[in-house]
């Protein structure tokens, strides 16, 4: 099918491989300029991937006690070996529709075969074999205890270190391999104070049930050297049933080692090009960057519990929360990058522009990884909990909510920020609020679960542009049941700790709902996923 009236958005509802731009250079373009084409390649097998892999992790800890003090060692390793093999993957298919050769181009339209048989092998690449490995080892250990002993309580101290080592590997014939670590030594520090350490709590009740935390961690990177950071608590309890907390700190992230080392990848894709007003196939990108910057942060948030002392146990919270975060890390959307192409002229290539003053014809566009502005975001946190015992079982019903307030991004360097609560995005979709209600039951050794996961509407978009569309809400159930053989069968000791898991998730098979931001997946992969209705089941043994 071709229509120069269509738009790239429109071929993603189809199926086959995806649009492709055939330009007027094409010989057996019947249109007289460029046109998308959108038609199934049944002169190939269907691309096929598999992919194998292996993960094992175990942890060991030790916990004792040395007079008024305790301490805790712990050991944790990590390691995962996979391979992905994908076959039957064309190349430069976009490129041979543009091609102005009839030896070398394609005829996508015509109803019979695309091209010659030499030709069509030629775009069908070997198979493509990635070989994926990580690692990791963490020590740490820390003591805490009273260090003095006021009226209203001991000042207690936490003392701690860490050691931390990681590894990624990765191989690929094609886009090459890297083979990368890194250390990180870290101390830390923390010192909680009862408000009976001022002279005012001796006099006022209130004041006694204030209690200050504060703290500090020193981390030395074998990249990025030594970072320092800092946290502070207080929590208000005016009433047993009633209190204030209020928190804030910074935070740091250095770039992982997949961000950094990722070996660049270069591919065809068709893009459209919105200085040219055309389809275009261009070479991109994609890939790590070495000269990523750590992703810092600062967090403030104040709340309120209430923990009435009543048979049903109610525990309700809301929390009012603050992030700004600086430098964060991600890959924008060669669309972006075009919508704001003085902003990235040396990740866009181009030809010269021509005599006539228009812009030259796109050939290459840089979509790695980088450092791109911020993020400002507020929102509150709420959570009903219950938790009560009838002659059927204890019953634990919850419900916990988000609520945005703003979530201000620059997606674009050195432009306003962009509110996208409520608004589809390539980044990850924010929506204003969303909800969990559950309904746990508990009856000697069975028990169940329920969880309704509502996602509301929200604007549908293509490059942070609305479309004029909604995506519609949606409400997923899922069903989950237990069974603790070691309460079924109390007299065997073998048997403790062996508990079996079974459950459905999404149980009504409900399909995300069609979005413009999906490209050719159609769907928002952020808020949904094709998988639909799954079953699990998982055997659990402690020792």
């Amino acid at each position: 099918m071709t229509d120069p009236r269509w738009r790239d958005r429109d071929f993603r509802r189809y199926g086959g491989r995806g649009p492709s731009p055939a330009g007027t250079g094409n010989p057996y373009n019947p249109f007289g300029r460029t046109v998308a084409v959108n038609r199934l390649l049944t002169e190939y097998s269907s691309q096929t991937q598999w992919v194998d892999s292996e993960w094992l992790r175990w942890a060991v800890a030790l916990h004792g006690d040395w007079n008024r003090w305790s301490w805790e060692l712990s050991a944790l390793r990590s390691d995962e070996q996979a391979t992905a093999a994908l076959n039957n993957a064309l190349v430069a298919a976009m490129r041979a529709s543009a091609n102005p050769d009839p030896s070398q181009a394609l005829n996508p339209f015509s109803s019979g075969p695309i091209g010659d048989a030499r030709l069509s092998e030629s775009l069908r690449l070997p198979p493509d074999v990635d070989e994926f490995s990580s690692g990791g080892q963490q020590f740490s250990g820390f003591v805490q205890g009273p260090i003095w002993t006021l009226p209203g309580g001991p000042i207690t101290a936490v003392l701690g270190g860490e050691w931390r080592s990681e590894m990624m590997r990765a191989s690929n014939e094609f886009a090459g391999s890297f083979d990368r670590d890194r250390d990180m030594v870290s101390g830390f520090a923390q010192l909680r104070v009862p408000s009976s350490a001022t002279s005012c709590a001796r006099h006022c009740p209130v004041c006694g049930r204030l209690t200050v935390t504060a703290g500090t961690r020193l981390d030395d990177y074998s990249e990025f050297g030594r970072v320092l950071r800092s946290q502070m608590g207080l929590i208000w309890k005016p009433h047993r049933d009633f209190s204030v907390r209020v928190s804030g700190g910074s935070s740091f992230r250095p770039p992982s080692l997949y961000e950094l080392y990722l070996p660049r990848i270069s591919t065809v894709a068709a893009v459209t090009d919105p200085a040219r007003g055309e389809l275009a196939a261009v070479t991109l990108t994609m890939g790590g960057n070495r000269e990523l910057e750590p992703v810092t942060a600062r967090s403030l948030t104040a709340g309120v519990v209430f923990s009435p002392d009543s048979a049903w146990n109610w525990n309700i919270s809301a929390d009012w929360w603050r992030i700004d975060m600086k430098n964060r890390v991600d890959s924008l959307s060669p669309q972006l990058m075009l919508a704001n192409e003085a902003l990235f002229q040396d990740r866009i290539v181009r030809d010269p522009p021509t005599e006539a003053g228009r812009a030259g014809v796109l050939r290459s566009i840089d979509s790695s990884r980088i450092n791109i502005g911020g993020v400002k975001t507020a929102g509150v946190d709420l959570g009903i909990k219950a938790d009560f015992l009838t002659e059927l079982g204890r019953f634990t019903p919850e419900l916990q909510a988000t609520w945005f307030d703003r979530f201000e991004s620059t997606d674009v360097p050195g432009q306003a920020p962009v509110d996208r609560v409520d608004l589809a995005s390539e980044l990850g979709s924010i929506l204003d609020w969303r909800a969990v209600l559950s309904l746990r039951w508990k009856r000697g050794a069975f028990g169940a679960a329920m969880f309704a996961r509502y996602i509301p509407s929200y604007d549908d978009a293509i490059a942070g542009v609305r479309t004029g569309r909604t995506i519609e809400a949606q409400t997923l159930f899922d069903l989950q049941g237990a069974l603790d053989f070691g309460l079924l069968y109390a007299g065997e000791s073998r048997l403790q700790g062996l508990k079996l898991w079974a459950g459905a998730v999404n149980m009504f098979d409900e399909q995300p709902s069609f979005a413009d931001i999906g490209a050719a997946g159609g769907f928002d992969s952020s808020q949904g996923e094709l998988k639909q209705r799954s079953y699990y089941i998982r055997l659990e043994k402690e020792f």
